[in-house]
């Protein structure tokens, strides 16, 4: 009797000790070579596919003999002989146990004769493409099969399956037995012709298809990139076949029904499924995926890295988790700088990927790793800014630009993405899946009426924060210390095998070079910041109250700040810790010695400027030095102006003034004696007229 035990990998893998991972790499192996056959122990088992491919199982086989189909073609005779040399492995016995036949080393099974076809039938079946003549003599191999195979039916599935198994999964041959019922049928009336599949072709008409009607098909279907069903390409071809007068009209009203034309149903959905399989259709579907699947990756891109900070590469992705931020849940960016040699990892979490985003992101790998000697990026335009540019430029850095779209340029930046994304991303409390179904996945997993009634339990996100101190930690404890097993080390093991190419500059001077500058002043319990107070616990700003500074507030570490003077020399590192006793008493002890220093000063200028008299002094400077100059009052000597000096002109002016006062000293006099004679005598001086003495009244004035 035949031996229909069937082993899967996890019997295997008990039997033999050793992994299913391995067994399945084997089996693997096995079938991509076509050998079908691992050994395993000095005991060799054919491999076959379960069934839809889900899978290996295996048959232990005692002898060994090749599996060969020869068809041999007589066209003297017009005959097709077809000879099938089965060699059959441990698991397959041809006969019964109760015929009491041993197996042999090679059984040979030879067909009953084909019956002979004529010379047109020959030459269409020449014609045939070799897979269509494979599957039609796989068919006759079943057909004989289970004429002498003594069992039941279920018995017969399971080792033909298993005895044919890749032929039969390659050529798609349906297993049932109406179906084995109906290949005898067909053969028994037509011979090899009744077992061609007819799938494709109108009823009646030729069984082959012509060429220009499968590219037809296949053109329309690539055309609508896959966007078209088959019974509309039926409709399509078919009108244009009756336009083209190729099918009458009668055939063509036929084709409204589903029936009849140059082409079926049946044979479009097969060349559908053919061009679905194809590297063309990928193309079509995913352009990127297609490059990303099928691009050569011969050699090791690491190569070109000779040591730790040789190569960098840096990009930005969206990360796959919600965070939190003033309460509201939102989406968030990652950028990630990875060195080539030893991948170890940089990253960062932002709303957005822009100039100063990257520039803190490299503050921060350059604190970390230190600096590096080339940076390969895209070029979008965040790497492109003259800020980027310019921090690049200053450190010596060379700017290395992939391609437009050419992510495979950068691949193991791209790759760090997916290992985060598929790791820590999925441990966070705001998952939301890898792509748009797994989200649509993850959302129906509370139904609408939950939803909609509020019963449904909200899973709230980290706060952004959070997620970005996680993600540090995940990175510097889990990522970077664990096996990888394409260096053959850790990454930290790497890096620090490159210990001495490592270069480093100054916390201070990074910071300068890469963060936000701010203007503050110094208060009596130090700088307050973004509600926070920083002072320096060594107590540096004790003599420093009322002083204005530049600070920077450091990014990744906002406890921390770094003091300036104004023109950029480094005082020294503030931070918001509680500044203890011994600080507060070492800051007011330095600020009573600075205060010591300033009274003596003062004292001992004070007593040095005492005694002097500065206003005599500077009057006495100012004489000796214009000594030889002209007097002011000499200076000038023609017209009487207001400001003119004229000396000789103010004499004669005063001479007239004398002049003037002696006249109306005269005039007084005779107006003294006219008014007494003008009382000696009112009556007659009230008969004189006034105009009389105009001339006397206005020297009276004139006196006065």
């Amino acid at each position: 009797m035949l031996d229909h035990k069937i082993l899967s990998t996890v019997d295997l893998s008990k039997k033999h000790h050793i992994t299913t991972r391995q067994i399945q790499k084997l089996a693997k192996k096995a079938i991509e070579s076509g050998d079908f056959n691992i050994l395993l122990e000095n005991k060799e088992y054919r491999v076959s596919l379960k069934k839809r491919g889900k899978g290996y199982s295996f048959q232990e086989l005692k002898k060994g003999q090749v599996v060969e189909l020869v068809n041999v073609v007589d066209t003297d005779s017009n005959t097709i002989q077809s000879k099938e040399f089965f060699s059959k492995k441990d698991s397959l016995d041809l006969i019964k146990d109760s015929c009491n036949e041993e197996p042999t080393t090679t059984t040979t099974l030879t067909t009953s004769s084909i019956k002979e076809l004529e010379s047109k039938d020959l030459a269409l079946f020449e014609d045939l493409p070799s897979s269509d003549k494979e599957k039609a003599f796989i068919k006759k191999k079943i057909i004989q099969e289970f004429k002498e195979f003594d069992g039941t039916f279920k018995e017969f599935e399971e080792y033909i399956t298993h005895l044919y198994s890749n032929e039969i999964n390659s050529h798609k041959i349906g297993i049932s037995y109406n179906q084995i019922k109906r290949f005898k049928e067909s053969y028994e009336s037509k011979g090899l012709l009744g077992l061609l599949d007819k799938r494709g072709r109108a009823k009646g008409s030729s069984w082959k298809i012509d060429e220009s009607i499968i590219d037809e098909v296949k053109s329309i279907f690539l055309a609508h990139k896959g966007n078209i069903r088959a019974k509309n390409i039926y409709r399509i071809v078919n009108a244009n076949a009756y336009k083209k007068g190729t099918i009458p009209k009668n055939e063509y009203l036929k084709t409204t029904r589903g029936k009849g034309g140059v082409i079926s149903y049946t044979r479009i959905n097969e060349i559908i499924n053919e061009i679905k399989e194809s590297r063309e259709y990928a193309f079509l579907l995913n352009p990127d995926r297609f490059k990303n699947y099928y691009l050569p990756a011969f050699g090791d891109a690491r190569e070109k890295a000779l040591y730790a900070n040789h190569y960098w590469e840096i990009d930005s992705t969206q990360l796959d988790s919600f965070g939190v931020l003033g309460g509201k849940e939102s989406t968030w960016n990652l950028i990630s700088i990875s060195d080539i040699k030893t991948s170890m990892k940089v990253i960062g979490i932002v709303k957005n990927s822009n100039s100063q985003a990257i520039s803190e992101l490299l503050y921060k790998a350059f604190l970390k790793l230190g600096i590096p000697e080339n940076i390969v990026t895209d070029n979008g335009k965040d790497y492109l800014s003259n800020h980027t540019l310019q921090i690049l430029e200053e450190w010596g850095i060379k700017h290395i630009r992939t391609a437009p779209f050419s992510g495979e340029q950068k691949p193991f930046v791209e790759r760090h993405f997916g290992t985060i994304q598929n790791s820590f991303t999925e441990l966070l409390k705001g998952f939301k899946g890898h792509s748009v179904t797994q989200f649509q996945s993850i959302k129906s997993q509370t139904s609408v009426a939950d939803r909609l009634s509020g019963k449904a339990q909200k899973v709230e996100a980290e706060k952004v924060e959070v997620l970005a101190q996680k993600l540090d930690e995940w990175i510097d404890n889990v990522y970077c210390r664990e096996y990888n097993s394409s260096l053959g080390a850790s990454p930290y093991e790497m890096y620090l095998q490159d210990e001495d190419y490592i270069k480093r500059a100054n916390i201070q001077n990074l910071a300068y070079m890469f963060c936000k500058k701010e203007l503050v002043k110094v208060g009596k319990k130090g700088i307050r910041k973004n509600k926070k107070l920083y002072n320096s616990q060594s107590g540096l700003l004790g003599n420093r109250v009322g002083d204005e500074l530049k600070i920077i507030i450091d990014p990744y570490e906002n406890k921390r700040c770094f003091m300036f003077e104004m023109d950029g020399t480094f005082i020294g590192i503030a931070t918001d810790e509680k500044i203890s006793y011994e600080t507060a008493k070492e800051a007011k002890t330095i600020y009573k010695e600075e205060l010591k220093q300033i009274v003596g000063k003062n004292r001992k200028l004070v007593s040095q400027y005492k005694d002097r008299d500065f206003t005599q002094e500077i009057i006495e400077a100012n004489k000796e030095a214009f000594k030889d100059s002209k007097a002011i009052e000499l200076i000038g000597g023609s017209g009487l102006t207001q400001n003119s000096g004229n000396v000789e002109s103010l004499s004669q002016v005063a001479k007239n003034i004398e002049q003037e006062l002696k006249t109306s000293k005269e005039l007084k006099e005779q107006y003294v004696a006219w008014e007494e004679l003008t009382q000696a005598t009112k009556k007659e001086e009230r008969q004189k007229k006034p105009q009389d003495y105009y001339e006397d009244i206005y020297a009276k004035k004139i006196a006065y």
